[in-house]
C-alpha cells in the first residue's frame, strides 16, 4: 500500500509511505522527491497500531535539508535511518 502526506511547506511535495497490507511485523519505506526549496523541511508522522485492546503509538520525525534528496528519520531525537534519493530536478 502507498500513502502520501503533504510536507506542508507550500511546495506541493509529498512524503510517500510504502508498506504491506498484511498483518504482523511491518517495514515502512519513507521517501520523498528532492527538496528543491531554499529551506529545510520537517514533518512529524504518527503511527498508531491497535491489536485487540492494546494501542501502540510511535512518532517519527522526517526531515529533509534544502536542495537535497536526503531524507532523515529520527525517533525521540535519536537517528533511525536515512535515504538519499539523489539530485534529479
Amino acid at each position: 500500500m502507498v500513502k502520501q502526506i503533504d510536507w506542508g511547506d507550500g511546495s506541493g511535495d509529498k512524503i510517500t509511505l510504502t508498506y504491506s497490507a498484511t498483518s504482523g511485523n511491518q517495514t515502512v519505506l519513507v521517501s520523498s522527491v528532492v527538496n528543491a526549496g531554499a529551506n529545510p523541511r520537517s514533518k512529524i508522522i504518527k503511527f498508531t497500531v491497535v491489536a485487540g485492546n492494546v494501542t501502540i503509538e510511535r512518532e517519527l520525525t522526517v526531515t529533509q535539508p534544502a536542495k537535497s534528496g536526503l531524507v532523515v528519520i529520527t525517533r525521540n531525537n535519536e537517528f533511525v535511518t536515512y535515504d538519499y534519493t539523489g539530485i534529479g530536478y
